[in-house]
């Protein structure tokens, strides 16, 4: 229903954007952007808190190629092809 996208800027902040995809869109629902930083060795966190809450993200797994199979964040999300 969304997709999720972690980058990383030239001054190196990290941001998530959620963007809305299929009936969601039509619903008008909207991209969101946040900005998350480290939080210990393997996690993320939101440098603003969501209902007062700072959900973690963590990449997990390994597809073999340097990078993670897997966003978890409460559930896993498989990486999609890029």
């Amino acid at each position: 229903m969304v997709e999720l996208t972690v980058s990383q800027d030239d001054d190196g902040r990290i941001w998530l954007v959620q963007a809305p995809k299929g009936l969601f869109v039509e619903l008008g629902e909207q991209a969101e952007r946040k900005e998350l930083v480290p939080y210990g060795t393997d996690r993320l966190i939101p440098l603003e808190a969501d209902r007062g809450m700072y959900l973690p993200y963590v990449f997990i797994g390994d597809q073999g190629d340097g990078h993670a199979r897997y966003l978890h964040m409460g559930r896993a999300v498989r990486r999609a092809g890029v």
